[in-house]
């Protein structure tokens, strides 16, 4: 039995995470900050999924299949660019 890839599992749900980044723009900043600085110790997939709907939502431009694995930090978010 072959294991599913990463990018595999990324298209499958990319309207999901789209649409979860488009919810977490609903809340102000601030408090989106504080989720990541939550999460971001956090390992797993899910964990990987919030943080990337997070960075989507706080405005860098991600390119499909990026993975935000535990204890990344980004300073000035709204200027990065990622993937594609």
């Amino acid at each position: 039995m072959s294991k599913k890839r990463g990018r595999d599992t990324f298209c499958k749900y990319k309207s999901i995470l789209n649409f979860g980044a488009k919810c977490y723009k609903l809340l102000p900043k601030r408090i989106r900050l504080m989720i990541w600085n939550g999460i971001s110790r956090k390992k797993g997939t899910i964990r990987i999924a919030q943080r990337y709907m997070i960075c989507k939502s706080l405005g860098a431009n991600l390119g499909d299949n990026v993975s935000i694995h535990d204890n990344v930090y980004f300073f000035n978010i709204e200027n990065m660019s990622f993937g594609n």
